[in-house]
């Protein structure tokens, strides 16, 4: 639960990581920022591009894409479990459902991807909305994970940077910011 979450930024001169665990409400400003870049990196892509290889062994753009929109979906899962008292986990059905979701999302068309992808983060940021409204209740509920609710925003703008390189568009760690 109290694993720091930190991504290091290639050029910055490394002092104390920021908890970004324990400041849902700085994480999530910071995931909104970064969904806005994955957005506007990924707006004009073709359905070609999305049947294009990434950089992870056996996973196209379509896979990476996809795999953000039910991780978005996931952590606004957990985040309305805890604002109605639930200890939910991410995916109902587990890591199965997980899988089973991105192959068999991955192979839309572009536009498909990307409004699914629009969809999802904004349902996301919903939750952010209510939950920084409601005080981020119930941080402490683990649903089957590692970390509580309270660290979904730093959760899920980790998988958002990351993987936004993993896309092979361009955007490297060098383009993250430095908070």
């Amino acid at each position: 639960m109290g694993a720091e979450l930190t991504l290091h930024h290639p050029t910055r001169k490394e002092g104390k990581p920021m908890d970004l665990e324990g400041n849902p409400q700085r994480a999530s400003e910071l995931c909104r920022e970064a969904q806005a870049r994955l957005t506007k990196r990924t707006a004009g892509l073709s359905d070609a591009d999305m049947r294009s290889p990434s950089a992870l062994p056996g996973w196209s753009v379509g896979h990476v894409l996809t795999h953000l929109a039910r991780n978005a979906d996931a952590h606004a899962r957990r985040l309305a479990g805890a604002l109605a008292g639930a200890d939910v986990p991410k995916y109902g059905r587990g890591q199965e459902q997980r899988a089973a979701e991105i192959e068999s999302g991955a192979g839309r068309s572009a536009a498909a991807v990307l409004a699914d992808l629009a969809a999802s983060q904004s349902k996301l940021e919903d939750m952010f909305d209510r939950s920084s409204a409601a005080g981020w209740p119930n941080g402490h509920f683990l649903g089957g994970g590692d970390y509580g609710v309270s660290g979904c925003p730093a959760h899920r703008l980790r998988e958002v940077e990351m993987h936004h390189v993993d896309l092979g568009l361009g955007y490297t760690p060098l383009d993250w910011p430095e908070e």
